[in-house]
């Protein structure tokens, strides 16, 4: 255990549209690369999932996976339900939107990939992980 604390110093924020079906509970599949940690590990501190369906378009009841990769293993992290919803009819009438706490610290190397089990115009996603890298 280390005698002083230890603060991230660079934040590392970062990710991708995840719109791409893929059913498989293995890390197999497409999947989106949203976090990477940096050389000396990182903290996540939250990932925030939005829902990108088209004005006029109903959001599709769905799932939305989140997968470290350790370099050599996917191991399925975390699963957020998403509700099936009504028309999105303007542009102020939000999507689907989720923020996930996490506050962990991830080890260096290790990446955060998502995928979505729906996919499509009507299960599609901008997942975004907030962070910072010793």
């Amino acid at each position: 255990m280390s005698a002083a604390a230890n603060f991230a110093a660079t934040p590392n924020s970062s990710g991708a549209q995840v719109t791409t079906a893929n059913t498989n509970l293995d890390g197999t599949g497409t999947l989106a690369t949203i976090f990477t940690a940096g050389a000396s590990g990182s903290r996540l501190d939250s990932v925030k999932i939005k829902g990108q369906v088209a004005e006029g378009a109903q959001q599709a009841a769905d799932s939305v996976r989140l997968f470290w990769y350790d370099g050599t293993n996917y191991h399925l992290f975390l699963e957020q339900l998403v509700p099936a919803g009504g028309a999105v009819v303007s542009a102020t009438v939000a999507n689907v939107e989720f923020l996930i706490p996490l506050g962990i610290t991830v080890k260096t190397g290790w990446v955060l990939k998502a995928s979505t089990h729906v996919g499509g115009a009507t299960a599609t996603y901008q997942v975004t992980a907030f962070g910072g890298d010793y």
